[in-house]
């Protein structure tokens, strides 16, 4: 997780920390309070239950493209995984399982990219998901955001080697399809759409290793208490 925006919400351009307009003395005192807040929080969260990650990023929705770098970047260096996940918090991971699955079917020496892969997507100009700085019309293959994506290390460490030198678009799904359209890896890449990854699922589908999204917590807690139970 990143830094809590500074910048009262209304008085911020939508999706962004970047201002708009000034803001009141009482709406800039009520933000400072609710930072203050959600940082203590997330300090709470990390003594607890150690799984907590900060970054210095501002966490914004704009900004999943530096999340997605820091995260390949802290777990290329603090861990020796072949593969990183990138999920939204509302959808469900079978870890075990979509372990056994990339073993058996997948080297993770090769450039390999994994997840819903869409060709040939429309740029948008307008609304949540404007794209203003890439210029085609159409995007290269990417790996759509709310089915989540899995890359091989070799990928996750190209883009960590290059992060400052890749610029970052308006989502981090399509951020990845551009960095590897014009990396010196393009040819090489191998992106596979999977069955077993969902964003229209039942998390209680025993078939899927992915599933979401917009799962509420109670139903995540279930799933995941039916999947132990089969486990056992």
């Amino acid at each position: 997780v990143g830094a809590c925006c500074s910048i009262p919400e209304k008085d911020r351009k939508k999706y962004t920390c970047n201002r708009l307009k000034a803001s009141s003395l009482n709406a800039q005192l009520q933000q400072n309070k609710t930072c203050e807040e959600e940082n203590s929080k997330l300090v709470n969260e990390g003594k607890k239950y150690k799984d907590v990650i900060k970054m210095e990023e501002t966490d914004v929705y704009r900004h999943l493209p530096q999340k997605v770098k820091f995260a390949y970047k802290w777990g290329l260096r603090h861990t020796n995984a072949q593969w990183f996940m990138k999920t939204d918090d509302d959808s469900v991971v079978r870890v075990d399982t979509l372990q056994r699955y990339l073993k058996k079917n997948y080297n993770s020496d090769d450039k390999i990219v994994l997840g819903k892969i869409v060709n040939g997507w429309g740029v948008p100009r307008s609304g949540k998901w404007a794209e203003l700085n890439y210029k085609p019309n159409r995007y290269p293959k990417f790996p759509l955001g709310s089915v989540g994506h899995v890359v091989s290390a070799s990928v996750a460490s190209y883009i960590t080697k290059n992060e400052k030198l890749l610029f970052n678009y308006q989502g981090e799904d399509v951020s990845i399809g551009i960095w590897l359209n014009e990396s010196p890896l393009k040819s090489k890449i191998k992106w596979i759409t999977s069955k077993h990854m969902t964003n229209n699922g039942n998390c209680e589908d025993k078939t899927k290793w992915v599933i979401g999204h917009n799962i509420r917590a109670p139903k995540m807690e279930s799933c995941y208490k039916k999947q132990d139970e089969v486990l056992k």
